[in-house]
């Protein structure tokens, strides 16, 4: 079994602290219809080796808050216990799960997101490509893919080697020992659902791309937004000046965090509303 935890909009409102009222946008339709909420699953961000449902609880009441959905907050196991492709299929369990059993929780399932930052983003992106390969059913579901200066297979970069430092645990011999954390062999770090750079990209959800400027990880985001545009993949990709890797945990001093989430929260909320 994978904990969960689940926020809803209402809960949200209330405890969300310093997010403002709901941004305008497009309405969440079909709960007054029986279909209940949508859910956004959310994947936290920690390298795959730490955070957890309480790291990101903020993160995950400002999505709700925002979007009129509910977030299904997903506490996978860590590295280095838990060794690929371990998390990406507990996440993608648990989308499967709510496919079939949501409305006993008020949640409709053929209405999924995954959303998630840093670490996170990879087990979004590379959950969708498993389930796109592996379960078509379960991927038809979902509507948008919401990335938050996530990695998508990147080694080497001009970010990686401007920035990043003590400060941040964001070195590049940080990043590799992340990734050594994760993987069992080399065959795991060469798969397409760790390096979606190399993946065949066609027919995934809209995707919402946001990379900070001061962060390591920024060439992955402009590097991945090239391989949708190329694909033909509905995306959108900004870059927030200015700000660090993990800008959306300060919120209550940082304005572009929580235009950030509300911006996420929106991109799903449109698409839940064209299903």
């Amino acid at each position: 079994d994978v904990p969960v935890r689940i926020h809803t909009p209402a809960t949200a409102a209330t405890l969300a602290g310093g997010g403002g009222p709901p941004s305008s946008g497009p309405a969440v339709t079909g709960v007054g219809e029986g279909r209940g909420l949508p859910a956004i699953l959310f994947f936290h961000g920690g390298g795959f080796t730490v955070g957890d449902l309480d790291t990101h609880d903020r993160v995950q009441r400002m999505l709700a808050h925002h979007s009129g959905a509910a977030v299904v907050a997903v506490d996978y196991s860590l590295s280095p216990e838990a060794k690929f492709p371990q998390a990406l299929r507990e996440c993608t369990g648990v989308a499967a799960h709510l496919t079939a059993h949501g409305a006993q929780w008020g949640l409709d399932g053929s209405r999924l997101a995954f959303a998630g930052d840093s670490a996170g983003s990879g087990l979004s992106i590379g959950g969708a490509l498993l389930l796109r390969d592996e379960d078509p059913d379960v991927f038809a579901q979902l509507r948008s893919l919401l990335l938050i200066y996530g990695g998508f297979g990147l080694r080497d970069s001009a970010t990686r080697r401007l920035w990043g430092g003590d400060w941040d645990g964001m070195k590049m011999d940080d990043l590799a020992g992340f990734m050594d954390a994760l993987y069992s062999s080399e065959a795991d770090a060469r798969s397409v659902y760790v390096n979606p750079l190399e993946a065949d990209v066609r027919g995934l959800p809209p995707v919402f791309l946001r990379s900070a400027e001061l962060d390591p990880l920024a060439d992955d985001s402009r590097a991945f937004a090239e391989v949708l545009r190329r694909a033909g993949q509905e995306h959108e990709h900004r870059e927030v000046p200015g700000v660090l890797h993990s800008y959306v945990h300060f919120g209550r001093i940082l304005d572009a965090a929580n235009q950030t989430l509300a911006e996420a929260a929106l991109f799903a909320a449109a698409r839940f509303a064209q299903a």
